[in-house]
């Protein structure tokens, strides 16, 4: 235990010792007075000297003073001073013949509390080494009592000198525990990194300081690749191995300084200080290619999202989101890259070939639709379809050559092409059921709907991601409010992924909400993601909103779903998208009376 480890253990240490120090210099007093002799002017001196002193060791300025390892020798000191007045009082009251040698015990008490096992038998030997001097010196009338005084000094010296062994062990397993704890506050046990609620108190204060000092930050989101498919495949235990070798990799490749931390399932984050972007993006690849080099036990890829402050973004949010899309933006772009939202290619050759990739496809035809049922997960009911769309002869998905449109400045016209394919394949025109079709709120805000408007009709329902930013929730407000007069509804999706914080629901009033699948997944092995989910839904049922469960693979899923309040859903348990799409009265056509018997069953 040193001074500096625990002041507020010091502090009460010195006001102990004050206290019983003025303790007995206060029943010193009476005994002094009473007893008649030459000395007694002499040891009402000592008394009052001592006090003075004990009162200006009360006084000194012990916060400051604690914040040094030096302060150790003030308490060794003080415990000299008190020998030394004890001894003085001791010699002018008579010697070894005194009472006064038994105030001994105070300084030894003191230090058998906090000094070092050595400390506390060195003063033991001081003490005893007086006592002898002292005995020599003087007139002893009954030598058996100094030897008794002797022999309880020692075995005085060897208790207190014990304890103080006992205590300070004591201490240091306290401090180890502490430390302990402390590391399972903070630190993911599997994978050594900081763990999400550490790494979100670090954030905030990096972020905070930046802030301040105008020094850039740059947050970077890694995802491992395809992780279920490990976890499925070659059970947890592989899968447990997979990210504590990816958390070794980022801590040992990671500068000083930097701070690395596992914040979801397969998500990791490093927080760099001091980075602007050519610098994070520097850093994301070394991540990358260390983390490729993972052969065993499988072989390893990682996606990352980059964001910089202040530059990209200002505020804690606003870097989480953005790091987020980047991330996600890497996922749609073929997984083990990095990804910056919302940059384009870094070349003006770049630009112009992927320009005139995406006209090909708006010019080729090449864009048709699938649909895919949302249904009563209680009857099995086809209420509703979702549009998707697909390219012809593409190896790149929808959500790639969205990418991609958005780098060259055609994704709208891309988003608008893609509406026209879902509304000239629709076959059941105004009056059948709700088609569901995705937007963005750039391309409403490109004005893409108002020359198809008349074909949309009051049947369609607008779906906007909750991943898609909105920086002026008020304009859009008003083009979804006017589409909302005409009989369009409006559905809010992917509700619950990523950093996503709902605010596109509290902004835009949504007719629908669409759950996304990750708090779909496991829904029924999980408690707290049931309860968050029946949190929504009584938030969603109070202001008339409808619950849409999505990615719905397993049959207790949808179980758990229906027993939640969410009594609609969509997913490959339910039927996967299709054209033409199935009826909406499926459950009688023969093909799928099974699947329709089943979702019969999930409601019971």
């Amino acid at each position: 235990m040193r001074p500096g480890d625990d002041p507020d253990f010091w502090l009460r240490h010195v006001r102990f010792g004050v206290g019983v120090s003025f303790g007995l210099l206060a029943l010193s007093v009476p005994y002094v007075w009473l007893r008649a002799g030459e000395l007694q002017h002499l040891l009402l001196l000592i008394i009052a000297v001592t006090s003075v002193f004990t009162l200006g060791v009360r006084l000194l300025p012990w916060t400051r003073m604690l914040q040094t390892r030096r302060a150790l020798w003030f308490f060794y000191a003080w415990s000299t001073v008190a020998t030394l007045a004890i001894t003085l009082a001791a010699a002018a009251d008579g010697g070894v013949n005194s009472p006064m040698l038994l105030y001994y015990a105070v300084p030894m008490l003191f230090a058998a509390i906090a000094y070092p096992q050595r400390s506390v038998l060195v003063l033991g030997g001081v003490m005893l080494l007086t006592v002898g001097v002292m005995t020599v010196a003087t007139d002893v009338t009954e030598p058996g009592r100094v030897w008794l005084t002797l022999g309880v000094l020692a075995l005085s010296s060897w208790a207190f000198a014990y304890a103080a062994g006992n205590y300070r062990r004591s201490a240091q397993r306290t401090e180890a525990l502490a430390e302990r704890l402390a590391l399972q506050v903070n630190v993911d046990s599997l994978t050594g990194c900081m763990n999400h609620r550490a790494f979100q108190e670090v954030l905030a204060g990096e972020v905070a300081r930046a802030q301040r000092s105008g020094t850039p930050i740059a947050l970077l989101l890694g995802d491992i690749d395809h992780f279920k498919q490990v976890n499925d495949r070659h059970g947890h235990r592989v899968g447990d191995d997979v990210l504590e070798r990816v958390g070794v990799a980022l801590r040992e490749h990671a500068r000083a300084g930097d701070h690395v931390a596992r914040v979801g399932g397969e998500e990791f984050a490093v927080l760099l200080h001091d980075a602007d972007l050519p610098a994070a993006l520097e850093a994301a690849q070394r991540f990358r290619r260390c983390v490729g080099q993972i052969t065993d036990p499988v072989p390893v890829t990682m996606s990352f999202g980059a964001a910089v402050l202040p530059g990209m973004t200002d505020t804690v949010e606003s870097l989480c989101e953005t790091a987020d899309l980047g991330l996600y933006a890497a996922k749609r772009s073929g997984r083990d890259c990095v990804s910056v939202h919302g940059q384009g290619p870094s070349t003006p050759d770049d630009r112009e070939a992927v320009h005139t990739r995406v006209s090909t496809l708006l010019s080729s035809g090449g864009l048709h639709s699938v649909f895919q049922p949302i249904v009563d997960v209680r009857t099995g009911a086809v209420l509703a379809y979702e549009a998707l769309a697909r390219v012809r002869d593409s190896q790149l998905r929808p959500d790639q050559w969205l990418e991609l449109a958005e780098e060259s400045g055609q994704r709208s016209q891309l988003e608008g092409a893609m509406l026209d394919a879902a509304l000239n394949s629709w076959p059941y025109g105004p009056d059948g059921p709700r088609l569901f079709v995705n937007l963005s709120p750039d391309a409403l805000a490109a004005g893409i709907v108002w020359p198809r408007l008349e074909r949309m009709g009051s049947h369609t329902v607008i779906e906007i991601s909750e991943r898609d930013p909105v920086s002026n929730y008020e304009p859009l407000r008003s083009t979804l409010d006017e589409l909302r007069s005409r009989g369009v509804g409006l559905a809010i999706d992917d509700v619950g992924a990523g950093h996503a914080n709902m605010r596109h629901i509290l902004e835009l009033r949504p007719d629908y909400v669409k759950i996304d699948r990750s708090l779909v997944m496991d829904v029924d092995q999980h408690p707290m993601q049931a309860s968050l989910l029946a949190a929504i839904t009584a938030f969603a049922n109070e202001h008339g909103v409808t619950i849409i469960g999505e990615g719905i693979e397993r049959p207790d899923e949808a179980n758990t779903l229906a027993r939640l309040g969410i009594h609609l859903g969509q997913g490959y348990l339910l039927a996967r998208p299709s054209f033409p799409p199935p009826s909406p009265l499926w459950p009688e056509r023969s093909g799928l009376r099974h699947g329709a018997a089943h979702a019969r069953r999930l409601s019971h």
